[in-house]
């Protein structure tokens, strides 16, 4: 054994960690204050509760989920996958439940452990008692869900009805008959104000200063797939620069949907001050259906209390409510009070204190500069769009595989500080007001790709390139799921990337909608430029961590030669896969796109008369084709057809006075010479 591990927390993060430190050959001890289950928060939510990540976005990358297509899990399906995954991996072993760690000390090096950890055990005969263990590493897996803010309310002591955070409730028979007012909407926040209305609330009023980017769960709305299989290299990769553009183009296209709670998410998106990349996603569409379907109503935000069961609105309308739900979200998980009492170790409270500020002072959400190879943090990290457990298990991976050797060694101090405050600063630019309020917010993409880079397991792009192809493709398009950092890397034994593979070939490409189709063009625009910048100048961190989820890495650290034939073949693949989706929408488009070419702009409305037009004209082209050319004869067969049928209709001729009366021969004639006029004429098409 490399050591022993003490870890906090048998959570999603919790498991996971325990896990991934085992197969590194470390001894793990697990401490979890349930008396039975592993889960975390998921046990105890409220009832009917549904996941807000589809299983390839939640599931664990060895460790697929057995739904295919891939479903929104409800609670009870979460917690019995995760107890699949620690049967499977023999993590219960690990496990002690009912024990909650009340405080940590550093005991320098001891002959027993770094860690001195003591614990209280709930239960038995004679009530709780503690005891004390010993570790060299100590991981805390408690997560961002611990201690439930409340908002403080201008006359909240006189306000006679009752006020709940949404971590109390359990069901909801208890809104029967209530008049309520729900604060946030976050995504909790959003589905708790359908659940209330579905039980017999008498009203329901939804109060918010602000609304993340809204996104159904499924698309279609109702029985389609998950909405987050779009969360994928293309729509996700862009550089941030392109959010604007990108956010108004989604966000349009939802406004003219004939769907009204579709519609009225595509205008609740189009008036978003920051956009889809700049913010947090509320990846639940449940309170607009409420106010659509179930006369919920939209109010800003709560400015006072009472007296009584009165709640004033900032607007300055007033209700009554007899009970105010608050989904407010969770505070920083604080630390600090895990330092034991009378704690002199100025280190160690300086350090608990950083994380509990931010997570942001933490190297990748996980280490701290001054202690970093003793005490680590795992899935403090909130994506905007994606799930906590993946990054937890890589998080997870990436620390046991640096700290056994497997992968590249943590960098030291300096480096991680510099690192640090980058990271740090590129985070508050981009997500504004909203890091503010969500202290654990994290770019998705961008820091899983980070993570991978560090341990060494990014998909081998130009490898598939030419053994398959398929899966590449698959790699761009398809969800962007964790199991393709099992392809390569520490712990991707050739079984392990197999499953991988087959994992990543499962997931449903749904190339032909919208979306894909604005990233695939946007992103193909952005890559070329910034990649070719990129071969000859020093460019910005932000630009160079732009392409790293394409696949270019670390260019700079290559040779020249190397970093030109990566580039090209990444850009030669990306004007494939856009050649490709063109050709596609060409051929959806039919002999509508053809008419554009062969008519005036004004002849477009006469699509169908091209579609009749069109099998006499091929037969036509393929007589004349030897003087003409098959392509002019087409073109003018159905300029002459379409512009004769227009004529017909504005003036209704039934029978032409020139032609009226005359024998079959002159007929002919007269038909003849019209066709020369036309070609005297030259007139342009």
């Amino acid at each position: 054994m490399r050591g022993r591990v003490i870890i906090v927390g048998a959570g999603a993060s919790g498991i996971t960690t325990c896990k991934e430190f085992s197969e590194a050959g470390y001894e793990c001890i697990a401490f979890e204050r349930d008396e039975a289950h592993v889960g975390g928060v998921f046990r105890d939510a409220y009832e009917g509760i549904q996941l807000t990540s589809s299983t390839a976005l939640t599931s664990f990358s060895d460790f697929p989920a057995k739904e295919n297509p891939p479903k929104m899990w409800t609670g009870p399906e979460y917690l019995d996958y995760l107890k699949q995954y620690a049967e499977r991996f023999d993590v219960l072993r690990c496990i002690r439940f009912g024990c909650e760690v009340t405080s940590i000390e550093r005991t320098h090096g001891g002959s027993q452990g770094y860690w001195k950890v003591t614990v209280r055990q709930k239960g038995g005969a004679f009530g709780s008692k503690c005891f004390v263990e010993y570790a060299s590493l100590l991981v805390l897996t408690t997560g961002t869900h611990t201690k439930p803010v409340l908002p403080s309310f201008d006359g909240s002591g006189a306000f006679s009805g009752k006020i709940i955070h949404s971590s109390e409730i359990r069901g909801f028979d208890v809104f029967a008959g209530q008049r309520v007012v729900t604060i946030g909407v976050g995504e909790s926040g959003s589905d708790i104000p359908l659940f209330i209305c579905q039980h017999g609330a008498t009203s329901v009023h939804i109060s918010c200063r602000g609304v993340g980017w809204v996104f159904p769960r499924t698309r279609p709305r109702k029985g389609g797939l998950p909405a987050d299989l779009a969360t994928n290299r293309l729509l996700w990769g862009l550089p941030r620069y392109m959010n604007g553009v990108l956010s108004y183009l989604m966000a349009s296209g939802d406004a003219k949907k004939d769907e009204p709670v579709l519609k009225m998410m595509g205008e609740t998106n189009l008036r978003h001050p920051s956009g889809v990349y700049k913010t947090y996603g509320t990846k639940s569409s449940s309170f607009l259906e409420a106010v659509v379907e179930h006369g919920a109503v939209l109010k800003p935000q709560v400015r006072s209390l009472g007296p009584g069961k009165r709640v004033v609105f900032t607007d300055g309308t007033e209700i009554e409510a007899d009970i105010l739900v608050c989904s407010t979200g969770f505070g920083p998980p604080g630390f600090t009070s895990l330092l034991a009492a009378g704690s002199a170790d100025g280190l160690l409270k300086r350090v608990l204190d950083d994380a509990s500020t931010s997570v942001r002072h933490l190297y990748k959400r996980a280490v701290h500069p001054e202690l970093p190879d003793r005490l680590f943090w795992v899935g403090f990290a909130r994506p905007q769009h994606g799930s906590i457990p993946p990054i937890a298990e890589l998080q997870a991976r990436w620390l046991a595989a640096s700290l056994s050797g497997q992968a590249p060694a943590l960098p030291e101090s300096g480096l991680m500080r510099s690192i640090i405050r980058q990271d740090k600063l590129r985070e508050e630019r981009l997500f504004d007001g909203a890091a503010r309020r969500v202290g654990a917010l994290a770019d998705h993409l961008f820091l899983i790709n980070d993570l991978a880079q560090l341990l060494g397991a990014r998909p081998p792009f130009l490898r598939l390139l030419w053994e398959d192809p398929k899966l590449l493709v698959r790699l761009f398009g398809a969800v962007h799921s964790t199991a393709q950092f099992r392809l390569a890397g520490p712990g991707s034994d050739a079984g392990r990337a197999e499953l991988a593979a087959c994992t990543i070939r499962s997931y449903p490409l749904v190339w032909l909608r919208r979306r894909h189709a604005i990233s695939l063009v946007l992103y193909t625009v952005a890559m070329l430029v910034v990649g070719v910048v990129a071969l000859g100048f020093p460019v910005p961190t932000p630009w160079m961590q732009a392409l790293c989820p394409v696949g270019f890495g670390y260019l700079k650290r290559r040779s020249l030669a190397s970093r030109l034939v990566h580039a090209a073949l990444v850009c030669a693949l990306l004007a494939a896969l856009s050649t490709l989706l063109a050709l596609l929408y060409a051929l959806a488009m039919g002999a509508t796109t053809l008419l554009h070419d062969v008519l005036d702009e004004d002849a477009t409305d006469d699509a169908a008369e091209a579609y009749v037009v069109l099998p006499a004209a091929k037969q036509f082209s393929t007589a004349t084709n030897a003087t003409q050319g098959e392509g002019s004869a087409v073109k003018r067969l159905i300029r002459k057809v379409v512009l004769a049928n227009r004529a017909t209709k504005q003036t209704a001729p039934s029978v032409d006075p020139d032609l009226m009366g005359k024998p079959e021969p002159e007929v002919a004639v007269i038909m003849a010479r019209r066709e020369k006029s036309y070609e005297d004429q030259d007139q342009p098409w």
